[in-house]
């Protein structure tokens, strides 16, 4: 009677403990999305947006806008995701993005790294074309 009793905690142990890992996984922020922040390197500021896709497959692809240096559609390495984590090697620039997404998925909090130096990045929801022309028009009109 004690062995059903041990057998029957430790299946109801091993289902609760699957089913919460599932939910976990199923409540990570996505970093799909297109994503842009500023990069302060002393005296300039540079914008940077990322554009992050996933695959039917699971896997995950992104590339890299620069557009106050008029670069667009940078290839960058396969991001890594891991929970909240993600990595995004940009060997095309030497550099990178790591970070944590915000709980709320609204936000990436990380480090932009190039050439051996670093510096903090927080990526934001990129706005959509026509809301940032709106919203230029609005700051010109006041």
């Amino acid at each position: 009677m004690l062995k059903q009793i041990r057998r029957a905690s430790l299946a109801l142990l091993l289902a609760v403990a699957t089913t919460a890992g599932t939910l976990m996984a199923q409540d990570a922020p996505s970093p799909v999305g297109d994503w842009e922040g500023v990069v302060a390197t002393g005296a300039q500021e540079l914008t940077v947006v990322f554009h992050v896709t996933q695959a039917e497959d699971g896997a995950y692809a992104a590339t890299l806008d620069s557009p106050d240096q008029g670069a667009f559609g940078i290839p960058c390495d396969a991001p890594i995701v891991e929970d909240a984590s993600i990595e995004i090697p940009v060997a095309a620039v030497q550099g990178g993005f790591e970070g944590t997404i915000a709980e709320d998925g609204l936000t990436i909090d990380g480090t932009w790294s190039q050439m051996g130096g670093s510096v903090p990045l927080v990526l934001k929801p990129a706005k959509a074309e026509e809301e940032a022309e709106e919203e230029a028009e609005t700051e010109g009109e006041g």
